[in-house]
């Protein structure tokens, strides 16, 4: 197993943990219920529908790791950071000019998949 292949799929699976748990479960308040809230998709429901996102994708974390050698984690990553960017850039397409924007958060993801899958890759010619 090479440290890159390591350190791409640990990187991916802390992230999903990570805004999936912190930003949607544990402080919702802190701007997913607002921004969730403002795209009129689902009203009066949104703190349940915020919090069950962030479940899971921290579900979606865990399964980079329990998946460690497989590729399904990592093509299911990238549907789902399709989907919530292409969701937003329709519902909410001010943020993409905010500072820490989700053009940069989905650019760095999906460049560790690909490292990841590549790694995967050379790791079954050897």
């Amino acid at each position: 197993m090479r440290p890159i292949h390591i350190m791409a799929r640990a990187t991916l699976a802390f992230v999903w943990i990570y805004q999936g748990l912190v930003p949607k479960v544990l402080f919702p308040n802190s701007g997913e219920l607002e921004i969730f809230r403002s795209t009129g998709i689902f009203p009066g429901k949104e703190l349940t529908w915020v919090v069950a996102l962030g479940v899971a994708q921290a579900l979606l974390g865990l399964f980079h790791l329990a998946a460690w050698r497989s590729r399904a984690p990592l093509w299911t990553g990238l549907g789902t950071l399709a989907l919530l960017g292409g969701g937003g850039l329709i519902t909410r397409p001010d943020l993409f000019i905010l500072p820490f924007n989700p053009v940069s958060l989905i650019l760095m993801m999906v460049a560790l998949t690909v490292i990841d899958l590549a790694c995967l890759r050379e790791e079954r010619r050897e």
